[in-house]
């Protein structure tokens, strides 16, 4: 979610873009040292230069939609204003995220509970603990949903600025 881009530049848009440096997955923050420079742009100053047209081509595959213009070993990143329409994309974009979330953590739940049950049927936890731990991760689950709910709000807020 966090490289979900708003009106304000942030590092996070980018750091965690996979790279093919030598061979290897490599995250952009791993090899380089990213920086904003206001009021709308990311300076990506990389520690080896042989790395560059890797991390360039990361940034021309991406969903960010943005052309790097290089000078030595850095990389600047223009972001240019959201309209209205590509910030109505993001928000429905960002909304699918959040569902697909709160679906994995319930298949994830739903394991447990399984294995759970299991435990139960086997004489390994008895009926009331069985019930006890069905209560606690639903309490988990509750929490986690809470969470990503006011995630997905900050980050609407940010995106309609």
């Amino acid at each position: 979610i966090k490289t979900i881009r708003t009106q304000r530049p942030h590092p996070g848009l980018v750091e965690d873009l996979p790279v093919d440096y030598y061979g290897q997955k490599t995250k952009i923050k791993s090899i380089a040292t990213i920086s904003i420079k206001m009021p709308n742009q990311i300076v990506i100053h990389l520690w080896d230069k042989n790395a560059l047209k890797a991390v360039e081509e990361a940034i021309e595959n991406s969903e960010l939609n943005l052309t790097p213009q290089i000078e030595g070993t850095t990389i600047y990143l223009n972001l240019p204003p959201l309209t209205e329409e590509r910030k109505n994309e993001l928000v429905k974009f960002l909304a699918s995220k959040k569902e697909n979330f709160r679906i994995r953590f319930r298949q994830e739940r739903e394991e447990i509970l399984r294995k759970l049950k299991n435990q139960k049927e086997e004489g390994e936890i008895s009926e009331d603990e069985f019930f006890k731990l069905k209560d606690e991760i639903q309490e988990i689950v509750d929490d986690f949903n809470e969470k990503i709910e006011k995630i997905f709000e900050q980050k609407e807020k940010e995106i309609r600025e």
